[in-house]
């Protein structure tokens, strides 16, 4: 097979990983907004119980300070999904076992040694790359580790 011919089916099977993903996202996109929904509600009625529970023991002061606004990162994991929040972007992922899978393999190919840390390696992948070091997983991330990933192999196939 000549290089030429190798090389553009290379950047055809890129473009279709992108479409696929961007698919994915789009045809999910409601239930990711409702998830969203459904965690702030939980997160809504967990800060009002505590407010409840501890109103005996709090003083005024600690009752007027400012609340926080912004999104904290975070993530829930649960049988079939992990959903993780970043306080940068507003990207909601849904991921399920299989996926990831795929992406702690990317990340192995990528040099994340078996035992590392996963969000450490995040984090420094993101700081590599001059993205916001969160740790946590987003689109952005996702998509360069894809395509990093995809370049190796293509520079491995030559």
């Amino acid at each position: 097979m000549k290089k030429e011919n190798l090389f553009f089916l290379v950047m055809v099977l890129m473009a279709a990983v992108i479409a696929g993903a961007t698919i994915g996202i789009v045809g999910n996109f409601d239930i990711i907004v409702n998830r969203v929904n459904i965690m702030n509600s939980e997160a809504q009625v967990e800060k009002a119980e505590l407010a409840d529970g501890d109103e005996s023991t709090s003083t005024p002061a600690a009752k007027e300070a400012p609340e926080e606004t912004e999104t904290q990162p975070a993530a829930i994991s649960g049988g079939a999904s992990a959903v993780t929040v970043t306080s940068t972007t507003s990207d909601v992922m849904i991921i399920t076992p299989e996926e990831k899978a795929h992406i702690t393999q990317m990340l192995y190919e990528l040099g994340m040694p078996e035992d590392g840390d996963y969000n450490q390696f995040i984090k420094d992948f993101q700081q590599k790359q001059n993205l916001p070091a969160t740790g946590s997983l987003d689109s952005r991330t996702l998509r360069i580790i894809i395509n990093k990933t995809t370049e190796q192999k293509a520079r491995q196939a030559l």
